[in-house]
């Protein structure tokens, strides 16, 4: 009888990226304890852990996807721009050598997280290109990254140093041009790669659509929660949102892995359901309920006018009234996950027939 190979758990080279990883996040954490606010690089760590995590899995389980290689490298990436961040405002603040360069770095980093998703949505799930005619994706990437490395260059930088000026500034409206012409193809590259991804997913059947599914359904529930950052001053206004805006991150580099690995593959269509069905009720009844608390405010303004306790009343009514109703669609999503779940443990279940068939050829 032939014993079967057993996989450990992590093989040495993706184990090596994670731990050096981990060194670069354990340094951030020790230059930034009391030099900035934990919500400002805590949940950045949390990606990058994420991100080299996902890799050394992807890696050690399937070494000739380049996915998983890319991630690894990503995430050590990731995790060495955070020290360097963390080296630059400390640096800065206590005089130490190399500060300037430290923040100037911290301050383009996110241009290599940019570059990098194009290509990993683009060979997700086997690694390869959907078709030849996508070759013009992998071009774009590394011709856009350069130009848009004019924005490490630009003067309007400043408010990002500690000392209010960027010192690798270069006085040039190309440094402008070029930069915003690199973020074009980079995005260029980003749709295209989103578009294709797309189209996988209306061609795929069985495993590699519950795959693309699973990334997809990450991708959407990161582009709803960071559009409003992105296109809006949001990013600067609070540590929480950034904090928001990692956490929901992670959500897609732990989609592919789980998506590569195909560990419960297909519990996708539940989560999918349970959002959907859940959200749209929550929706509902939370905009009911806004609109039940002003129309009766509006309707006892006359007697509760200048006086708290009878808007506080009116107010603890409604939502008393509304109590059982936004409960409601978390017990029927729990009810219908739980149902879907009996049903897939008893459509899995041998028959006795078959049962027996394979005793008898065990025999």
């Amino acid at each position: 009888m032939t014993e079967l190979k057993r996989i450990p758990l992590l093989r040495p080279y993706p184990a090596a990226f994670l731990a050096l990883a981990a060194v670069f996040v354990g340094a951030t954490i020790v230059l930034s304890i009391g030099a900035a606010p934990v919500l400002s690089w805590a949940p950045f760590t949390l990606v990058a852990l994420t991100l080299a995590s996902a890799g050394a899995l992807v890696a050690t389980r399937h070494p000739r996807n380049p996915i998983g290689w890319i991630f690894c490298a990503f995430g050590v990436v990731s995790s060495a721009t955070l020290w360097v961040g963390a080296y630059g405002v400390r640096a800065a603040a206590n005089g130490w050598p190399g500060g300037e360069v430290g923040e100037w770095i911290s301050t383009w980093s996110w241009l290599i997280e940019f570059a990098a998703w194009p290509v990993i949505l683009l060979l997700f799930p086997d690694g390869r290109l959907p078709s030849p005619r996508w070759r013009f994706v992998p071009i774009l990437v590394p011709v856009g990254w350069v130009l848009a490395m004019g924005y490490a260059f630009s003067p309007d930088n400043g408010v990002l140093f500690t000392r209010g000026s960027n010192p690798f500034a270069i006085e040039s409206p190309l440094i402008d041009l070029l930069s915003t012409l690199g973020l074009i193809l980079l995005l260029t590259a980003l749709l295209s790669s989103m578009l294709a991804l797309v189209l996988r997913l209306r061609r795929s059947t069985g495993s590699e659509r519950q795959q693309l599914k699973w990334v997809t359904y990450a991708a959407t529930i990161f582009g709803l929660v960071s559009s409003p950052v992105v296109l809006t001053n949001l990013w600067s206004s609070s540590p929480l949102i950034q904090a928001l805006f990692a956490i929901v991150y992670t959500f897609v580099p732990a989609a592919v892995a789980i998506a590569i690995l195909r560990h419960r593959l297909y519990d996708i269509d539940v989560i999918i359901r349970r959002t959907l069905v859940y959200g749209a009720l929550t929706l509902v009844l939370g905009a009911a309920y806004v609109g039940s608390v002003l129309g009766l405010q509006a309707l006892l303004s006359p007697f509760t006018a200048n006086n708290g306790p009878p808007v506080a009343v009116s107010t603890l009514a409604v939502a008393a009234l509304f109590g059982p109703y936004v409960a409601a669609p978390r017990g029927w999503s729990t009810d219908a996950f739980t149902d879907r779940a009996m049903t897939l443990s008893v459509s899995w279940r041998p028959s006795p027939a078959a049962c027996a068939t394979r005793s008898t050829s065990t025999a």
